[in-house]
């Protein structure tokens, strides 16, 4: 199951993985593990991403509101933001 939307929301927005990875300053790979969910954004990835498709941190995840869990990560000052939810 994936929980992010950043691949629709790329489409959605015209950005290309290449767009993805300069915004990010890592490899074409590196934005490809993130955009498959290979590997974990950081929360200043993920803002980054935000801002990059003109979306809120939470927009980047499928929301299943009522339905699972609260997805939290912490930010730069050791808060917890809430992100996105899981399903059960």
């Amino acid at each position: 199951m994936n929980y992010l939307r950043i691949k629709e929301l790329m489409k959605i927005a015209s950005v290309s993985n290449t767009d993805l990875a300069k915004a990010l300053d890592v490899s074409a790979k590196t934005a490809s593990f993130i955009i498959n969910e290979k590997t974990n954004a950081s929360y200043e990835q993920l803002d980054k991403i935000a801002e990059l498709l003109g979306v809120d941190i939470p927009d980047l995840f499928v929301s299943n509101r009522g339905k699972g869990s609260t997805l939290y990560t912490q930010d730069e000052n050791d808060n917890y933001v809430e992100v996105g939810y899981l399903r059960n």
